[in-house]
């Protein structure tokens, strides 16, 4: 069988050697490196490779610029959108403008191939009907945030609204994302000091991720994950935590094991992972 051809697209060429060593590795050919999105354009129009990865900031000419003039003259393009930048308005407009897929930097390999084998089997993204949003972005679900998340964990609706009260008023730096459908919260989490375990030393902790039964299967925590990941990193919060007894899901999206711990009245050990 054929290699299947990729076109690398950014102005850093440590992040063109990451991908490339990511591709070949897997059996990839690369068909060539663009530093910037003209570049891009241009060699796209003469390889026409078999999938793309574009940056999203770069000189001359930025990724959606150059994504929705590749889309326009050639509308089967494979193209996965990279960026540090997760913010659910940046992943959503990607991918309602035409890109097959959005992989987050820095570049985890597995998550890489694992997107690239989806594009190339036809795999269409399956959010478009969502909205990816930070609760800060969006203080009037505050209420109805609190609730929701109460009616999943049975954690008091009262310690729900302090977090975010705490966030809204910038106590705190550790933030709330949601998913909404139709304006309806059907996914969601927060990042806390301490998820009820006997290891203060590490923190902060995501919590309380829920996604509706019926909206599960479509990444959508896997996107909000990225989303509380690099605010933290932003921020400079870094590495960030999870605790979990699942085993499996999130290491689709970075996520490493780290150590067992305690959980607070629970008579059994809790797997602790790590990002960042």
């Amino acid at each position: 069988m054929d290699k299947k051809r990729v076109l690398l697209c950014d102005d850093f060429k440590i992040n063109r050697d990451v991908l490339r060593e990511i591709f070949e590795s897997a059996g990839y050919e690369i068909a060539g490196e663009a530093a910037n999105g003209q570049e891009g354009v241009d060699m796209y129009d003469s390889l026409r490779p078999d999938l793309m990865t574009l940056d999203i900031q770069m000189p001359v000419m930025e990724g959606p610029e150059a994504l929705a003039m590749i889309i326009k003259a050639h509308p089967d393009a494979r193209i996965i959108m990279c960026s540090s930048d997760t913010r659910g308005s940046t992943v959503i407009g990607c991918l309602r403008n035409g890109a097959s897929e959005f992989v987050p930097k820095p570049f985890e390999r597995d998550r890489m191939l694992r997107a690239a084998e989806r594009v190339l089997a036809g795999v269409k993204p399956d959010i478009l009907d969502c909205e990816l949003v930070d609760l800060k972005d969006r203080p009037e679900l505050e209420k109805e945030a609190a609730g929701w998340f109460h009616g999943k964990w049975n954690v008091p609706e009262e310690a729900y609204l302090e977090c975010m009260d705490n966030y809204l008023a910038g106590n705190t730096q550790l933030g709330w994302f949601l998913c909404l459908n139709g304006g309806k919260i059907v996914a969601g989490l927060g990042v806390i000091e301490n998820d009820f375990h006997d290891r203060p030393d590490l923190t902060p902790n995501i919590c309380a991720v829920y996604t509706e039964e019926e909206f599960r299967g479509r990444s959508i925590a896997g996107r909000l994950l990225d989303m509380a990941v690099e605010d933290l990193r932003f921020k400079g919060i870094s590495p960030v935590y999870l605790l979990t007894d699942h085993e499996g899901f999130y290491e689709r999206y970075g996520w490493h094991f780290f150590c067992m711990v305690q959980g607070d009245g629970e008579d059994h050990m809790s797997r602790m992972y790590i990002h960042g």
